[in-house]
């Protein structure tokens, strides 16, 4: 796929003509090129077209076959016209390129950059491309390295032109002896000549060329704004460039007669070394990985490692070429969100147990209400007792000594006691009766103080391990918890619960999600200002498992907000923390199911859904 005849071709054909072999195949080393490129810049697909000789096309590990290339080119002809480099950032969005085949078929491009292979006197020789099947913008490191690469291929073409030139001269000498000073020695000790060129000029222009070439691609391997570092099989370090040292903060002298591994941070060593010894016995075709080297300083650099063999034509690889770039920052902003996740993660859960808490502390209260008006009812009725009654016939029976019979029979109020006695009996006994009913509500009321707050410590103890539990059990646990709440606001439970299979899971993290389900349900009733409050708990079987559904009548939920439910501090109340939901979907997933909610809008209730798998699964990492 060569670049479009309506741009810029080279003003001197002599150097893709002779970089070239004949039929259109580029040498390896320019393919190499565009190979380096696709994983400087991190991109699946690159190419390097010479015009009118030939093209490669590679991914980042091979060459790209050749049913797979594309027909059409259609950011060529934008590259040669560029002044350095030509890029775009999403195709998709550019009305150049949007409905193009290399666009929307099978290719995917959704981004692109390339620079023209220009050289010193402005012929343009070809394009070094990338193509990539995301969005994304180059770095400014990443933009410098495929234009140094570029010179590199300008300085490839211009090298074998040059070769090629003295090829010819030499060829159109007389083949007679040349002058004693061409008379040159060979290895073996014998002599041979070298064809006379007859323009020295010419010659000595060449060799000026060549030194320049060689110069410019000296430069760009020192001055590349990534490190670049050689390395023979056993690791020694051959060759270094200063961004290299730079990273490593060494002296160019420093790592004369290290190895990579005297570099490397001992934890990573063996793993590096394993996936390095699999690149040298030809099972990978390059080594891609993250890593961290020990500075001079004695503190470490995270990088991102990518080493290839170095070959010349077929020989056996020698030697090896490591990229490195520096990664410290992204590191510690992964370590810094991991950091705030666990605190996030621990302020959740204490949230959620806070709400355990407070939900036993207001059962408990209106508990303690009852006993206190048990307590309070016994006391008055004990002090409304005609008990002492009976202590004034005694008296009185007693002064009577022996005519206390004739007293009872003759006296009138000596006939009114039996009646009067038959009286206290009866009231004495409807105070026992009352009393030990008291009594017993006082009993029953405190057993479940003792029940509630034993449950709430069993909870407690029993975070973040795992048993066989009844799910109607756990439904059950997380209305009591909210018992004293439903009797306040005047709200109706409804309880369909269907046979389920047990669980096996974490029923403290169960018991939070539930409670907060249930608390949000009743303040979504309470908030409605409807006559009937219900709240309908519904247990059913599901694909995995079982699934918990809390529903209520209450204010139903905004279609805006549906997406925002459970992101944290997300809250519609003026009193809530938004801690709730975002702890219980986290909850959720760590115990390897869902969380998620239903609504048909303001006034129409919602409804939550707790999915659980019957086993436990893997932990996982919200």
């Amino acid at each position: 796929m060569n670049p479009e005849p309506t741009t810029a071709a080279p003003t001197d054909q002599r150097h893709a003509a002779l970089a070239v072999p004949t039929g259109g195949i580029l040498e390896p080393v320019f393919g190499g090129l565009a190979q380096l490129a696709a994983r400087v810049c991190q991109t699946p697909l690159a190419s390097i077209v010479l015009a009118g000789c030939g093209e490669a096309w590679c991914t980042t590990n091979e060459p790209l076959a050749a049913a797979a290339v594309p027909l059409h080119d259609p950011f060529s002809k934008y590259t040669l016209l560029a002044p350095r480099l030509f890029e775009v950032t999403d195709a998709t969005l550019d009305e150049r390129f949007r409905n193009l085949e290399c666009v929307i078929g099978t290719l995917v491009v959704r981004s692109y950059a390339g620079c023209a292979l220009r050289t010193a006197r402005g012929d343009v020789l070809g394009t070094l491309s990338i193509y990539g099947t995301t969005a994304r913008l180059l770095s400014p490191d990443q933009r410098a390295s495929l234009m140094l690469l570029a010179e590199q291929g300008v300085a490839q073409v211009e090298i074998r032109a040059h070769l090629a030139e003295l090829t010819i001269l030499s060829a159109a000498q007389p083949a007679t002896p040349p002058p004693a000073s061409a008379q040159v020695v060979a290895a073996d000790g014998g002599t041979g000549f070298v064809a006379t060129i007859t323009d020295r000029t010419d010659l000595v222009t060449s060799r000026d060329n060549l030194r320049d070439v060689e110069t410019m691609f000296r430069n760009t391997f020192d001055q590349a704004p990534i490190g670049i570092a050689h390395a023979d099989r056993r690791g020694r370090i051959l060759r270094c460039n200063q961004a290299f040292c730079t990273l490593l903060r060494f002296d160019p002298g420093d790592l004369v007669n290290k190895t990579m591994g005297d570099v490397t941070h001992s934890d990573d060593v063996a793993r590096v070394a394993a996936e390095l010894k699999r690149l040298w016995n030809g099972q990978v075709e390059s080594v891609d990985l993250e890593k961290r080297y020990l500075r001079k300083d004695g503190s470490f650099l995270w990088v991102r490692m990518t080493t290839a063999l170095v070959r010349e034509g077929d020989a056996k690889p020698e030697y090896s070429v490591e990229y490195l770039r520096d990664i410290s920052a992204r590191k510690e902003s992964a370590e810094e969100l991991e950091r705030v996740h666990k605190l996030l993660m621990t302020a959740s859960r204490q949230a959620g147990m806070a709400e355990v808490a407070t939900n036993v502390l207001h059962n408990v209260g209106n508990i303690l209400n009852s006993v206190n008006i048990s307590t309070s009812l016994v006391v008055e009725r004990v002090k409304q007792s005609k008990a002492p009654g009976v202590g004034r016939v005694a008296t009185l029976l007693l002064e009577k000594g022996q005519q206390v019979g004739e007293f009872l029979v003759s006296d009138e109020r000596g006939k009114r006691i039996p009646e009067y006695l038959a009286t206290l009996g009866e009231q004495l006994m409807t105070d026992q009766q009352m009393a030990l009913q008291e009594l017993a509500a006082l009993r029953e009321n405190l057993e479940h103080i003792k029940e509630t707050v034993a449950m709430q410590q069993s909870y407690a103890k029993l975070c973040g391990v795992t048993e066989t539990v009844a799910v109607v059990d756990l439904v059950e646990d997380s209305l009591r918890l909210n018992a004293g709440a439903f009797v306040r606001h005047g709200v109706t439970l409804r309880r369909e619960f269907n046979e389920v299979p047990p669980i096996i899971v974490d029923k403290h993290k169960v018991l939070q999600i539930l409670v907060n389900l249930v608390r949000n349900a009743k303040y979504a009733c309470d908030e409605s200002g409807k006559t009937e409050k219900l709240i309908t708990l519904r247990i059913d079987t599901a694909a995995n498992g079982v699934r918990i559904s809390v529903i209520d009548n209450g204010v139903g939920i905004l279609a805006e907000n549906m997406d925002r439910l459970f992101t944290h501090g997300f809250t519609t109340r003026q009193s809530g923390h938004g801690f709730g939901l975002h702890s219980g979907a986290l909850a959720a997933q760590q115990l390897g199911g869902s969380l998620h909610a239903e609504s048909d809008g303001l006034g129409c209730g919602a409804t939550f859904i707790l999915e659980l798998p019957c086993s436990p699964a893997e932990p996982v990492r919200a």
